[in-house]
């Protein structure tokens, strides 16, 4: 398993109260998954080993479990269904061949509030957020997806967030350390 259930499950709480997330169920090789996503992160679990807690929050914010092609989007007031194909956009741009893959790996740094990570064929130097980055566990396989997304994939799931911006005025501090490998 990659997603970590309680970041999961923390994520899922705090995007219910504000701009809400979306949920939806997708069959991919052969094999039927859940789709959560929301603004910066997105995370696709086989079905069967969803964490109990994270279907509990599903079950109370939707009323169920989506089947293969329902999507809803869910939030605090509402619950709305959802073309299954608008949902699925998000995944489909994710999985896109022409995005450059590059091996990261996270580093015992900090920027302020952000996790450090390091492209291990550059060392480029890049932030997560971390109440993001509290969706997935460290694992084995991290890569960057182009410029702006970290992914993690495993066994049982996987898990797509957005890496943070730096700031014009970081750019120099983010080089220098750039400059030397971290991980």
């Amino acid at each position: 398993m990659v997603a970590s259930e309680s970041g999961l499950c923390a994520a899922m709480k705090k995007e219910y109260k504000e701009a809400g997330y979306k949920v939806a169920g997708l069959v991919s090789d052969g094999e039927d998954k859940i789709l959560i996503a929301a603004p910066g992160w997105c995370v696709v679990i086989l079905k069967e080993k969803v964490p109990r807690r994270v279907l509990g929050l599903i079950v109370e914010h939707v009323g169920d479990i989506p089947r293969a092609e329902e999507a809803y989007q869910v939030q605090k007031k509402q619950v709305q269904t959802e073309i299954h194909g608008v949902t699925t956009q998000i995944l489909e741009k994710l999985l896109d061949p022409k995005l450059e893959r590059r091996q990261v790996k996270p580093t015992s740094l900090r920027w302020g509030r952000y996790i450090l990570c390091q492209r291990l064929d550059d060392l480029k130097i890049v932030k997560v957020d971390p109440d993001t980055g509290a969706i997935m566990y460290a694992a084995p396989r991290m890569d960057m997806l182009g410029e702006e997304i970290l992914t993690v994939s495993g066994i049982a799931s996987d898990v797509y967030i957005d890496i943070s911006a730096t700031l014009h005025e970081e750019t120099a501090q983010m080089d220098h350390l750039s400059q030397m490998q971290w991980v």
